[in-house]
């Protein structure tokens, strides 16, 4: 990244990854399996879901979890990125 735009990378960084994601309320496997399906269905994001598949398995969301999780929300969040 240009050094004249390396205050944006840290910005977003600090933000999304700081502020937002460490705040609480939610627990992280919980955030995780939300972000999970959020990323199935904006579509484009494969490389995206693939790191967050495995960092829900790394917090203990299995297979079949993820499955379930994405079925319950299929029908709000829409069809298209299933």
């Amino acid at each position: 990244m240009p050094d004249n735009q390396k205050h944006i990378q840290s910005y977003l960084s600090a933000y999304c990854f700081g502020d937002i994601y460490i705040r609480g309320g939610l627990h992280l496997k919980t955030r995780e399996l939300l972000t999970f399906c959020i990323l199935c269905t904006l579509g484009g994001c494969e490389n995206q879901i693939r790191r967050h598949i495995q960092k829900n398995v790394n917090m203990g969301n299995n297979k079949e979890i993820l499955i379930s999780a994405l079925t319950s929300v299929s029908l709000i969040l829409g069809f298209q990125g299933l």
